[in-house]
């Protein structure tokens, strides 16, 4: 099927990966969450303006750590995006 940007699945950058994780505690669903689904991307800062410009809203500061930056953005649907940037060098 195709993604919001017009692209296929089979056409997806070559490298991209999904990931599902399931909750296996009570503590990882708190109420006023709905599920996350995580992307990692080359450019965090970018990605975050785009998703903002879309109506987005960011959920906390972007998180610049030594592995790398992360950053969830609440969807206009509610639903929470994580967004994760490998530091450079790994």
């Amino acid at each position: 099927s195709d993604s919001p940007s017009g692209q296929s699945a089979a056409h997806a950058p070559v490298g991209a990966s999904f990931a599902l994780q399931r909750a296996t505690a009570q503590s990882q669903l708190p109420p006023w969450y709905s599920p996350i689904i995580h992307f990692e991307v080359d450019d965090i800062q970018a990605r975050v303006n785009a998703a903002l410009s879309l109506g987005g809203r960011l959920d906390g500061k972007i998180q610049y750590e030594t592995h790398g930056a992360v950053a969830a953005v609440r969807a206009p649907d509610g639903h929470m995006i994580g967004m994760y940037e490998r530091a450079s060098g790994r």
